[in-house]
């Protein structure tokens, strides 16, 4: 995951986002052949790790910036969720989306489509359940608790 000091200086790009500045290394950048569900034109993405939201990170549009999905990676913020992921290969790290609602549901994650980036290839790829007994939003934290 990219952070502000990360990145040497010679190889800096840099991202405006709603986080301010983030400098990051074209090599940092995940491609999505297919974008993401209902997001397909957007392919080059960016996992942002902000201190404040760890254990989840932030994918960032690079086309837009804009556009950003928190992620829970599932070994650190689920158990229990072990689906069958066609095509999942060792190095494949799986994520979910997570919303963060200010009225009903609170914390959500959805469990039906979740994110696989290769640590090896730098792609990913957000995959659709045909299992349905994993919801779209899986509550992780009811509204008003937590910081």
């Amino acid at each position: 995951m990219a952070s502000h000091s990360d990145v040497p200086a010679t190889d800096q790009q840099v991202l405006e986002s709603q986080f301010g500045p983030v400098a990051y290394a074209p090599s940092e950048l995940i491609t999505f052949a297919e974008g993401l569900f209902g997001y397909e034109d957007q392919r080059a993405f960016l996992l942002y790790d902000h201190p404040q939201y760890r254990p989840f990170g932030w994918l960032i549009s690079v086309e837009n910036p804009d556009l950003m999905f928190p992620l829970g990676p599932v070994d650190q913020v689920l158990t229990g969720y072990e689906p069958k992921v066609p095509g999942r290969n060792e190095d494949d790290l799986l994520f979910v989306i997570v919303t963060i609602g200010k009225e009903e549901g609170g914390v959500t994650a959805n469990l039906r489509a979740p994110v696989l980036i290769s640590k090896n290839s730098r792609s990913g790829r957000q995959v659709i359940l045909t299992d349905s007994h994993y919801p779209l939003r899986h509550p992780m934290m009811p509204q008003g608790e937590g910081g």
